[in-house]
């Protein structure tokens, strides 16, 4: 796993609250130091399909609020793979225009409710990715103009917006969030990555 000199972003710290709940998932109840193990899992599943030369995937990632996905998620901050969060429906695009058909992932994943951990993996652009060394995420913005428009967020603007509404909430680790909200949206990441963290 790719670790910051610290290692204080809440994807490693998160490990010391081991075997309490972090999410619920139905009747599925997965602790933390469960969820750390499948994202690293997801991960060495993930690098066996990625294409030659590309170590630092551009991951398109059509999240939802399931086990799986989430795994992925924390797995791409865990590896340093950064990532574009993307709609349901998104990857299929054929559009040139569209966020797929201009940043090129190198690597999709999308859910897949009957595969043994929940995504589906597949491998996209050949050609590795220019990208900043401290992206982690690009999020589209809510603008109205109809053309692709993501933000760079690095890791440290993630940890440091989870900890702060985190903080101001004062989050407890007893304390449940419902998501609701899309995850590829903004305000849907926030909680999770708010109450997680």
């Amino acid at each position: 796993m790719q670790q910051s000199d610290a290692q204080s972003e809440f994807w490693f710290s998160s490990a010391r609250f081991g075997d309490q709940v972090c999410l619920l998932d139905g009747s599925e109840s997965v602790s933390y130091t469960d969820l750390i193990t499948r994202a690293d899992a997801w991960i060495q599943r993930a690098s066996m399909v990625l294409p030659d030369g590309v170590d630092r995937p551009l991951v398109g990632m059509e999240i939802t609020a399931t086990v799986g996905m989430i795994a992925a998620y924390v797995g791409c901050l865990r590896a340093g793979w950064p990532i574009i969060l993307l709609p349901d429906g998104h990857i299929a695009s054929k559009d040139p225009k569209s966020i797929v058909g201009v940043y090129q992932p190198n690597l999709f994943v999308a859910p897949d409710p009957t595969s043994s951990d929940g995504t589906q993996t597949r491998t996209g652009a050949s050609e590795p990715c220019d990208m900043p060394d401290d992206l982690a995420v690009l999020l589209s913005t809510s603008g109205t103009t109809g053309a692709v428009k993501l933000v760079m967020l690095s890791a440290k603007n993630i940890d440091a917006n989870a900890k702060a509404i985190s903080d101001y909430l004062a989050i407890q680790t007893n304390d449940v969030a419902i998501t609701t909200l899309a995850l590829h949206y903004s305000y849907g990441m926030s909680v999770l990555n708010s109450y997680w963290g």
